[in-house]
This record gives C-alpha cells, structure tokens and sequence, in this order.
C-alpha cells in the first residue's frame, strides 16, 4: 500500500503547519512498509513507557530505512538483506548505511551491488557483507561492522548522562559546554554542578575553570537545537560526548555538551576479523559504523595506521570510519574518515576516495568544524 504526503505529515507531525519532507518521502515510507509491515512503520512513534514521540527524530529511522532499501532493490543477493532485516539484525542496518554512504554521490552511474558474493580466501570459501562498483571499475569487497559499547565506555557515558541530566534542571535559559579534563570525583562532580548554576544565572559569555578537573563554557544564546561542540585549540585528545536540548513551546531553551577524554583501544581485534573475510588480490575495504562509539572517529585511526605493515593486513586497501547524527531540527549529516594502507596489494578505488573527500567537505561545511 502506499503512503501519502497528508498520511506522513498526520502520522508523524500532527498538529504542524508547515513539514517540509524529503522529495523521496512518500517512496522510502512506502518501501520501509513493504519490508517490515505496516504494523512496524506505525508503531515507530510509540515509546517504551506507553507514550508517543513525533517529528522528525521518529520519522527519519523509518525514512531512512526506506531510501536505503530503494538503492538496493535489484541488487543479487537482495532477498538475503530483506530476511536480515525482517528479523532485526542490526547489522543488516549498518551494512545498508555504509552502501548509502558509498552510493549517494554516485547513484546517477549505475553503481552495481551484490550481498554476500562468494569468493575463495585461501582453501576456503568467504562471503564478504558485500561487493561494490561503478561501472568500468574493478570490484571493492566490502566488510562491514557496528561498534558497541565497551565497558569502559558504559561508565564514561553515564556520568556523562548524570551530569546533562543534572544541569539541564537548571531553571534558567542557557547554552553551556562543560569540558571534562578527566573522570572527577564525588566531591569534584558537585564543584562543577554548583559552578554551572552559577554560570546559567547570566546570559554573559563566560569560562570558569577548575583546576585539573575541568572547563565550563557558558556560550552565547543561540538555536538549542543545534548541536555543536566547541574547537578546543591546540587539542587533539579524543573525547566522548553528550549533549541534551530543550527548545519550543512551553519550554526554556537550554542546551548542555558534557566531553571527556576516551579513546577506544579495539582496532586490532577488529581488523584482524574483518580480514578474513575479504580476498586477497582485490580491493578490500572495511566500513566501521561507530555511532554507538563517536570517539572512535579520533582515536582509531592512529591505532589503524600502525596495523598497516607490508606483511600485515595487505589486503585491506582502507579503514572507513562512519556516522550518522541529527542536525539542526530537519537535517541529517554524515561524517567518515577513511585511513588508507599504503602497504595494501589493491589501493582504495579512486571513486571511494573522491565520495569520502565530498562527505567530509559537506561535514565541516554543515557543522562549521575543522577536520
């Protein structure tokens, strides 16, 4: 059955006058609808605790679903990513997100895609998560995972939700950055709730900090909605963050950004999985979906480079680190780093690079970052 404009915009923005859809919206609901079922499109408003949550966070997964089954429709071996994602495998998720992410500026050349294709990797047969390209070029065998979060992560991530939870308590209208210099105590966690109070109870732009412990940035007034960390200059340390916003009727624009050191220490065993799969004369790629792991867009790809050897991992062309985020209150952007082996027996294709440097340049150009 196929969806309407006036279906989307009842379901998912009621009570809105003005829904500015993608041009594809009604196609990739219709496609989400026809892999999973009505049942599943409808209840993607309806929350754990019996609630509803409309707009446009609820309408993307759904979306976003639908756009990338419509890429891939025809492809050899679709029906195999239909049944993955009928039962709910995550990682048919992510492997669609990196064809999405490979394909989106190359949809017009006929990109060719196969699932699962059958290659021979010393006395065995593999079946990479799938093959890749453009028409005249030779194939990028493609392996693709997810990563989750680590324990050490686990621990990082609730005091970071302790702290966003805690200051956005705060009555008052603010934007604030609070800048972890590593994990605080009991004692200093509650310095740095009190200095925030503070801060919030003046729309003055202000830093205060706290010796060995942290910085606290109260900003300038702006759109809470946007979500956009502060350049910390000379820093290069990666860090985990979090943030939380408050805008709209009925209630006081805030905004909180809580960063702390972490740097995730996986790569190895990652790599050395991941390359069994692909073959050992052709261009190899390996796509890690790192939303669950942010920090992993800076920490990696050091740990990536030093894996990289003319005996070690050469049939593995690249590392490309993705993810997917919410921007402003309707967008959508994506960000990659793609590490490149030097050492490898089949370089990257040249059009992946091209796709990667066109990503990265729309990245910095929405999010007003340096690379």
């Amino acid at each position: 059955m196929t969806w309407t404009i006036s279906e989307i915009e009842s379901h998912w923005f009621p009570g809105e006058q003005q829904v500015e859809l993608p041009p594809d919206a009604v196609e990739a609901i219709t496609v989400a609808d026809q892999v999973h079922g009505r049942e599943w499109v409808m209840n993607s408003t309806n929350l754990p605790n019996g609630g509803r949550s409309f707009g446009f966070a609820s309408f993307l997964g759904v979306y976003l679903l639908g756009k990338r089954v419509a890429i891939v429709r025809g492809s050899v071996g679709f029906e195999k990513l239909v049944a993955r994602l009928r039962q709910n495998d995550r990682a048919a998720h992510s492997e669609l997100a990196a064809i999405d992410l490979l394909h989106s500026r190359r949809h017009d050349l006929g990109t060719e895609i196969e699932f699962e294709p059958e290659v021979a990797v010393g006395d065995r047969i593999r079946h990479p998560d799938f093959r890749i390209r453009c028409p005249g070029d030779s194939w990028t065998y493609v392996e693709v995972t997810q990563l989750h979060r680590s324990n050490a992560s686990n621990v990082a991530s609730t005091l970071l939700h302790r702290l966003c939870q805690t200051l956005m308590a705060i009555p008052h209208a603010f934007m604030l950055e609070v800048i972890l210099l590593r994990y605080p105590s009991a004692a200093e966690e509650t310095k740095i709730v009190q200095l925030a109070h503070d801060l919030c109870q003046t729309a003055d732009e202000q830093r205060r900090h706290i010796e060995h412990v942290a910085w606290l940035v109260r900003k300038p007034d702006g759109d809470a909605s946007s979500i956009v960390p502060m350049v910390i200059e000379g820093d290069s340390e990666p860090r985990m963050a979090m943030a939380q916003a408050s805008r709209g009727a009925g209630a006081v624009d805030r905004q909180v950004i809580v960063r702390i050191p972490f740097a995730d220490q996986r790569a190895e065993d990652v790599l050395t999985a991941e390359a069994k799969q692909l073959p050992k004369n052709e261009s190899g790629l390996v796509m890690i979906d790192v939303t669950g792991q942010p920090t992993a867009l800076d920490s990696w790809p050091p740990f990536v480079t030093r894996r990289f050897t003319p005996k070690l991992n050469t049939r593995i062309a690249g590392v490309c680190l993705f993810m997917h985020a919410i921007h402003g209150s309707s967008g959508w952007m994506s960000t990659v780093k793609l590490v490149t082996n030097p050492h490898a027996r089949v370089p990257v294709a040249p059009w992946i690079m091209d796709v990667v440097g066109e990503i990265r340049e729309e990245s910095k150009r929405r999010s007003g970052r340096p690379d």
